[in-house]
């Protein structure tokens, strides 16, 4: 979906600088001192003339060489891996998470949650919401809080698991996926772990906002990934007997997404209007600004996190 927060190596700094010789003018002798790197002939200075390989010192006569470290001798970031997780680090990962977040307010949502929800799918990822007052403090509250999160080579976040791999971490805020989020009313515990997840209906919302506003040149796989996720959803929900309403599924009821997601997959009609929606008679221009704004807020956040600036930023895609 949208809106994860995913090492080091050391490099030869080369050999040892050759040191240098404190002096001064020779013994008894009439002639200016000359550094050691000009030949003053035998007996002068005590020492050959410096190979052209030497390193210059830079601290003057008979301070210490210096050699400035290369790029290789600095921590390098994590790259996020692409391989999925297992159920065993999916686990790992959420309890993590929920110790790093502390008394901050989140919901799990996306295919991490689906997966908790009972889906089969699969994830190398977990998506995070929060509210948009904490999107200053969230990131820095997860790096400073020592259970894994780390910051990833291109500006992401990641969680760096006991396997060995860095997994990705997106967060996003509310605003931006223009959907408010008040976790008291749209977070649930699931069971086998303490982390917060979104409620089924706000998932499915999600979702359906997603699937409107993927672009690029893996729109369409990423469409019908979406598309797979909603149909599991709307089982779950038919399932249970749950029903939603327009208020909640703001973006499942939109005039463009339910048009197209029904067009393109036969018999999700029926299965939306059996948990109590319809689709909007109209167009909503509201909607289309929404989708247009929080396009241009997610495309400048992607920006600063790729440019490595901003530790502070909380938002995701």
């Amino acid at each position: 979906m949208c809106n994860c927060f995913k090492g080091n190596s050391g490099g030869d700094s080369g050999p040892a600088p050759r040191p240098v010789v404190a002096g001064g003018p020779v013994q008894g002798g009439s002639q200016p001192y000359a550094p050691p790197q000009q030949s003053q002939g035998p007996g002068r200075t005590g020492r050959s003339p410096t190979s052209r390989g030497s390193r210059p010192a830079t601290a003057g006569y008979g301070g210490p060489s210096y050699s400035a470290p290369s790029d290789s001798s600095r921590p390098r970031r994590p790259q996020r891996t692409e391989k999925l997780m297992t159920a065993e680090t999916l686990d790992e990962y959420l309890q993590a998470l929920h110790r790093g977040f502390g008394d901050l307010k989140y919901g799990i949502i996306g295919g991490a949650a689906l997966v908790k929800y009972g889906s089969r799918r699969k994830t190398s990822d977990i998506d995070v919401i929060i509210p948009e007052s904490i999107s200053e403090v969230a990131e820095s509250r997860l790096l400073d809080s020592n259970v894994g999160i780390v910051r990833t080579d291109r500006g992401h976040l990641g969680y760096k698991a006991s396997d060995g791999l860095c997994y990705g971490l997106d967060i996003t805020t509310d605003r931006a996926l223009a959907q408010s989020f008040r976790p008291g009313t749209h977070t649930t515990r699931l069971p086998g772990s303490e982390a917060l997840f979104v409620n089924i209906i706000f998932l499915l919302n999600s979702k359906a906002y997603s699937y409107l506003t993927r672009s690029g040149p893996d729109a369409m796989q990423k469409k019908d990934n979406d598309a797979r996720d909603i149909i599991f959803i709307l089982g779950y929900m038919q399932s249970a007997g749950l029903r939603a309403s327009k208020e909640q599924c703001r973006w499942v009821v939109d005039y463009d997404f339910w048009g197209g997601f029904t067009s393109a997959y036969d018999g999700q009609e029926a299965r939306l209007m059996a948990i109590g929606l319809q689709r909007e008679r109209t167009p909503s221009q509201s909607n289309r600004t929404s989708l247009r704004a929080s396009s241009e807020r997610r495309r400048s956040d992607e920006s600063r996190r790729s440019s490595g600036s901003g530790r502070n930023n909380g938002r995701g895609t």
